[in-house]
């Protein structure tokens, strides 16, 4: 059984970029349907746990070339995902103005009620999670998309464009937000960071970065 299964991961790694994109796109929308059957926290446990299963395979039999930033670059990255996280204060406190209650959803209420379950949730949310997406939603599914509209779409501007919010939709509808706008920018706003860099670390610790200090605003707000 284990030489069968380092027999298919040697054939998986020698497969070509195309392939192996649409493996870990296959992998985690399986993972985010089936663990979408169960409800409530049980389901949240089986998709961080099963998520975190999947970059672990990316990352050993894929074997991804990993950049090391520079400082600067570092330090860009944490200003580029600190920047969203002002951006979205502002315009819930806007909004906040006229509802007189704070807006959520169901997706972040859930965490905090994970978080405060199990702290070793933490470490998902800020880590696997980040890396996980930007694999599969910046890169992996956004080159696909992109190559697919390429025989329908000659503006590359446009295709861009067109792909860019194609990924955000999906991104936003898989994280089950009510407020989906937000969900949506944040993907083009990482997005063209990506774009912008060609960087795919620098998106992770954006990335990371946002998720960090979001989780810090809602345990606070959580305790308040």
């Amino acid at each position: 059984m284990t030489a069968k299964i380092k027999k298919y991961a040697l054939w998986l790694k020698g497969q070509s970029l195309k392939f192996n994109e649409w493996v870990i796109i296959f992998g985690y929308v399986l993972i985010w349907l089936y663990a979408g059957t169960i409800t409530g926290i049980k389901g949240s446990y089986l998709l961080a746990g099963s998520f975190t299963l999947l970059l672990i395979f990316y990352l050993l039999w894929l074997r991804p070339k990993i950049h090391r930033l520079s400082w600067k670059n570092f330090m860009e990255a944490i200003g580029l995902g600190l920047l969203p996280l002002m951006v979205e204060l502002i315009f819930l406190l806007i909004v906040m103005q006229f509802n007189n209650h704070i807006i959520g959803n169901s997706n972040t209420s859930l965490i905090v009620k994970l978080l405060q379950k199990n702290i070793i949730y933490v470490a998902y949310i800020v880590i696997i999670a980040p890396i996980l997406e930007e694999i599969v939603f910046r890169k992996s599914f956004f080159h696909r998309v992109d190559a697919w509209l390429a025989s329908w779409v000659d503006n590359s501007k446009l295709r861009v464009g067109i792909s860019a919010f194609i990924v955000a939709t999906v991104f936003a509808q898989m994280h089950g937000a009510s407020i989906g706008i937000i969900y949506i920018l944040l993907s083009l706003y990482f997005q063209f960071i990506y774009l912008h860099f060609s960087n795919l670390e620098m998106n992770i610790i954006a990335h990371i970065t946002f998720n960090t200090s979001t989780l810090g605003l809602m345990v606070l707000a959580s305790a308040m």
